[in-house]
């Protein structure tokens, strides 16, 4: 097991040793990628504009993801997008996304803005996987189940040689709810027999002393986070595939 402790000056680790892992470059297998998700994907930046924020998606993860692989990547996000928005948002949403050509990979990042709809005042919203199981495209329930679900099949039916990959967030696990959607994410990413990549798998996640954490304002990262978040994404990946 590979521990990660921080002194308070570096990040210290007891893995010594390469494994074949190491010499993966999977992201350069797909020369093209879409990025589906909402603020985070699409670099909402903490640290400018007079630190209320402002969009900026060259510094996003996805671009970052794209300058570091040299394969061309597309963020289909903003901020605030969920599950239910993202289906008919026409300007980066999934109208958007099947007006394109094809991609060779999708990553699926949408699951923050579906816990703060639930959170508002829309208890239940979530649903269940039966929400899929028990019906079909054009009938699932305004659901976070059966909303993704909807992306899912319209994504597979555009870019039908397509690799899809899903990701959990990166939520405390001491909340309930938040613990709910990961497994969402897990349980849809089950049905359609999809990979799953879980953030909280990588330590830069997983605890809340940690950099990621330190370079958030407003609840949203900064250029340095967003650089962090690529690298644990892209080693998350590594060993997904």
């Amino acid at each position: 097991m590979v521990i990660y402790t921080y002194s308070g000056t570096k990040i210290e680790t007891n893995d010594d040793s390469l494994t074949e892992r190491d010499y993966y470059c999977a992201f350069s297998l797909f020369e093209t990628i879409g990025v589906v998700g909402d603020s985070y994907a699409n670099g909402y930046n903490a640290e400018t504009n007079g630190g209320s924020g402002i969009n900026h998606p060259a510094i996003s993860w996805p671009q970052i993801l794209a300058r570091r692989n040299g394969v061309s990547v597309t963020n289909y996000a903003t901020g605030g997008l969920s599950t239910r928005s993202f289906i008919t948002n026409t300007d980066v949403g999934l109208p958007k996304l099947e007006s394109d050509p094809a991609k060779c990979l999708y990553l699926l990042v949408l699951e923050r803005n579906d816990y703060n709809y639930e959170t508002d005042g829309h208890s239940g919203y979530i649903g269940a996987i039966t929400d899929i199981s028990g019906n079909s495209l054009g009938s699932y329930p305004d659901t976070y189940y059966g909303n993704y679900a909807t992306i899912i099949e319209r994504i597979q039916a555009h870019a039908p040689n397509a690799k899809l990959v899903m990701m959990a967030g990166d939520y405390s696990t001491s909340n309930e709810l938040a613990t709910q959607y990961n497994s969402a994410v897990e349980a849809i990413a089950s049905y359609y027999q999809l990979p799953c990549i879980k953030q909280r798998d990588e330590w830069y996640f997983s605890s809340g002393s940690n950099s990621y954490y330190r370079t958030k304002v407003g609840g949203h990262p900064t250029s340095i986070a967003y650089c962090g978040m690529e690298l644990c994404i892209e080693r998350l990946f590594n060993k997904c595939l």
